[in-house]
């Protein structure tokens, strides 16, 4: 299994628009209408399409926030946030093959960038486990997020 990233063009909208999630999920991460809408208004927002054989699979959004500087003293540090697969597709491994060729991507098209942060629902157990087996750290931080606590994971880059 092999999973291509490609930065967000309109040409996957209509597709990632119909993406569902589980409706537990739905507590967790915006769903896909609200993440599209808001990564390509914000201009320090890099949406990103999961593909498989050339067709959308997942999405996330690698934000430039100045929000890192509350976890992290690295300036060169990313948010990865809103990342999801669609319902009908999840359990087939296209998460755990976004998130490994997530490094290299970084690596080819934001190569200032030396550390990723994101937030994970404390009660997200699979998020989590997957966040954890591609090499992020729980720093011992949280933060209140719109369901409840969301804990604070790193991802140093090698260069």
């Amino acid at each position: 299994m092999n999973c291509q990233l490609e930065f967000y063009t309109p040409k996957w909208e209509s597709k990632i628009r119909d993406f569902e999630l589980e409706e537990e999920q739905k507590n967790f991460v915006f769903l896909p209408n609200k993440a599209i809408d808001w990564s390509t208004q914000d201009k320090n927002c890099y949406p990103v399409v999961i593909l498989f054989t050339g067709e959308p699979v997942g999405f996330f959004v690698l934000h430039d926030s100045k929000e890192t500087q509350n976890f992290t003293n690295n300036t060169n540090a990313i948010f990865l946030r809103s990342f999801f697969i669609d319902k009908k597709l999840q359990g087939k491994g296209f998460a755990r093959s976004a998130m490994n060729s997530l490094p290299k991507f970084l690596h080819t098209h934001l190569p200032q960038v030396v550390e990723v942060i994101l937030t994970v629902h404390e009660n997200n157990l699979p998020a989590k486990r997957l966040y954890e087996k591609s090499g992020f750290l729980y720093n011992g931080k949280s933060k209140p997020g719109r369901t409840g606590i969301e804990l604070v994971m790193n991802y140093l880059l090698n260069g």
